[in-house]
């Protein structure tokens, strides 16, 4: 695989912005109990496939304060942890999702989740806010995660120790497997909006990626090089994948993926 990519930006010290459109109010996330909204993601989201569906909302949409835990999900998946939603912090109020991790031993892999299956698609755009618990001592979990081709090729968004990184996947009996790691980059603390843009290519070729926090670009690269025609159907938010004995927690709020 011929791949491309850069390291943009290093986000060790970057602020939050009132960039659109994770972030229209201008206001700081908090952790009180009267804070203010940031972004309220629609509940009224248009239906799937549909042209007029905004973008990073077509395919799902959940601020996780009007409807309860997984309605608009195909799956909760708790395996080794547990998915709850939590008034204690969040971006948009009153509530966000709150996910924790518990391994029963530094080898065991818990793997909790909400997951979304949808039509396939050649361009897909997730947005989200996260507040993570650092991975210390090398232990990794999963942030975010987009699939295709029957989960045999997925991009995966995974921290460990502070730093957030990006896998792309690849694994078929037919084609060349591959799998691509891109450069490391430092994540500010606390709750952080996330943008995530993919494109596969139509039939072999190059697609493209890029990765934004708070609104600026911090990596892009070239995506499926060679490789047979794919698209993508699936997305989980929450880690398939942990690693390290260390419970921690991951928070969501405003999510949405859709098409661009």
């Amino acid at each position: 695989m011929a791949a491309a990519c850069s390291l943009l930006v290093d986000t060790g010290g970057l602020e939050s912005n009132d960039a659109p459109p994770v972030n229209d109010s201008g206001a700081a996330p908090n952790d009180a109990s009267d804070a203010a909204v940031i972004f309220e993601v629609s509940t009224d989201a248009p239906p799937d496939d549909s042209p007029a569906a905004p973008g990073c909302d077509s395919i799902v949409s959940d601020d996780f304060d009007h409807v309860d835990l997984g309605t608009n999900w195909s799956a909760v998946t708790t395996n080794g942890g547990t998915a709850v939603l939590t008034t204690a912090t969040y971006v948009s109020g009153p509530k966000a999702l709150e996910i924790t991790l518990t391994p029963t031993s530094p080898t065991a892999t818990p793997s909790v989740y909400l997951g979304r299956t949808f039509t396939k698609r050649k361009r897909v755009c997730c947005r989200f806010a996260v507040d993570a618990d650092d991975a210390e001592n090398g232990n990794t979990h999963h942030l975010f995660k987009l699939l295709g081709d029957g989960g045999n090729y997925d991009i995966v968004f995974t921290e460990e120790d502070g730093q957030l990184e990006i896998v792309e996947a690849h694994y078929s009996t037919t084609n060349p497997s591959f799998t691509h790691s891109f450069p490391k980059t430092t994540a500010p603390t606390g709750w952080k909006h996330i943008r995530f843009e993919a494109a596969l290519p139509a039939g072999t070729g190059v697609g493209s990626f890029s990765l934004r926090i708070e609104d600026v670009v911090v990596v892009q690269g070239d995506l499926g090089t060679d490789i047979d025609d794919l698209s993508y159907d699936e997305v989980h938010f929450g880690s398939d994948y942990t690693q390290g004995a260390m419970e921690r927690k991951l928070r969501y709020d405003d999510v949405g993926c859709g098409t661009f």
